[in-house]
């Protein structure tokens, strides 16, 4: 979500040049306009470092900002 928004915003700044990687853009329809779906590399995935990596060396952006929420799963204890 805060991927989502932050990419929105950054986007409507006139001079730059924003991108942003998804795990897939098969969805994304929905929510971008097709100038900015052109600017979302799919196929990243922040398991896989080396599909960030090729992401990064594709792009060579002067700036990074990680967005990626991730969340620790934690086992549930069941008490009877």
């Amino acid at each position: 979500m805060l991927g989502h928004a932050l990419f929105n915003c950054l986007s409507r700044y006139e001079g730059l040049d924003v991108h942003a990687t998804a795990r897939s853009t098969s969805d994304l329809a929905l929510w971008f306009s097709p100038d900015l779906l052109g600017k979302i590399r799919g196929g990243v995935d922040s398991d896989d470092f080396d599909s960030v990596v090729r992401a990064l060396s594709d792009v060579r952006p002067a700036v990074v900002i990680n967005c990626i929420g991730m969340m620790k799963q934690q086992q549930r204890k069941i008490t009877n």
